[in-house]
């Protein structure tokens, strides 16, 4: 930062160790938070599409989702009446 305060160099090249490391930080807390991926040509989406398949894969996958789904909306039913 003392050499190049604006970041305007790319230093990527020269450090292929910090940034490997870095990255792989980046990928567990965008994994972690659940962060969608920008993609040029379908946006978000293409993130969105991915993530829905992942849960249908996942134990209790969209299954599983639905049935809290279910639950919610009974739940919230017996607290109208």
């Amino acid at each position: 930062m003392r050499v190049d305060r604006t970041e305007t160099n790319d230093v990527a090249d020269t450090h292929p160790k910090i940034v490997a490391r870095l990255s792989g930080q980046w990928e567990r807390w965008k994994d972690r938070v659940r962060v969608g991926t920008y993609d040029e040509q379908d946006g978000y989406a293409a993130s969105a599409a991915a993530d829905q398949s992942e849960a249908r894969d996942q134990p209790g996958g969209q299954r599983g989702a639905d049935a809290n789904e279910a639950t919610q909306a009974a739940e919230a039913a017996e607290a109208a009446d």
